[in-house]
Order: structure tokens, then C-alpha cells, then sequence
């Protein structure tokens, strides 16, 4: 484990993050949770943000799934602050992200879990909502 992360004397966290000019560090994303469709590196966290503007969401949870072609398709667990369709979320999108980011499977749901640090359990919730499409 210490060699997967300990890289000529580098700590390698696995996040995603920018340094400013004045040296501020933004962390935006994990490496473990990002998604590859097609050769195309998708952050979940962009996608959730985006769908946690619409006046209809109140959480979201991206994540990937297999496919067979492309590697990994996007994915999305809501939590509906209304009523809304996946399909009106859909054309949402489309008009304010980059087409490949676009879930293409859409799961409602009653609750996002989190870790117990807060933080929202992706891999959790992507296996409750796998489950739920296989019964």
C-alpha cells in the first residue's frame, strides 16, 4: 500500500485539485471516483453539482456503470426536492454540460448515503441502486 502511494517522496492522495498563482489549492475530485467513458474522464462531483442547481433536486449521487462498448456509462441517484422527470433532467443537461457527461441511466431514491465523515458513500449507493435494477 505505502509504495502505491509514496512516489519519490510525494504523498499521492488519489484527488483531483488545482494550484492558483498565489498557491491556493482546490481539491475538485477522486481519482477513485472518477468515470471513463470511452477514453473521456468524467468527475462525478461536476455532474452532481450541476443536477443540485435544478430546482427539483435536492441531492445527487454520480457514479459510474459498466457497459459492455464504452467502458463506463454515467450514472445518477436523485433525490427529488419535487416532481421532475428523468427525462426533464435529461434535456436540463444537455443545455448545460458537455453531452458525454449526461447520465443515461437515472435512479430516484429516498436517501444519499454518506460516509461518517459526511461525505456522500458513492460506492454504496451505486451498489443499492445496481441491486435495485437486477430484482
Amino acid at each position: 500500500m505505502t509504495a502505491e502511494v509514496l512516489k519519490d517522496g510525494w504523498f499521492y492522495t488519489g484527488d483531483y485539485g488545482s494550484v492558483d498563482k498565489q498557491g491556493v489549492i482546490r481539491l475538485s475530485g477522486r481519482l477513485k471516483t472518477e468515470i471513463n467513458r470511452a477514453g473521456t474522464k468524467i468527475l462525478p462531483e461536476e455532474v452532481d453539482l450541476l443536477l443540485e442547481k435544478h430546482p427539483q433536486v435536492a441531492e445527487a449521487c454520480t457514479f459510474g456503470i459498466p457497459d459492455p462498448i464504452n467502458g463506463e456509462r454515467v450514472a445518477v441517484a436523485l433525490r427529488a426536492a419535487g416532481a421532475v422527470t428523468s427525462a426533464e433532467l435529461k434535456t436540463w443537461c444537455r443545455k448545460r454540460i458537455r453531452n458525454e457527461c449526461v447520465p443515461e441511466k437515472w435512479f430516484m431514491v429516498d436517501e444519499i448515503f454518506k460516509t461518517d465523515r459526511g461525505k456522500v458513500n458513492r460506492a454504496k449507493v451505486r451498489g443499492i441502486c445496481l441491486a435495485q435494477e437486477n430484482n
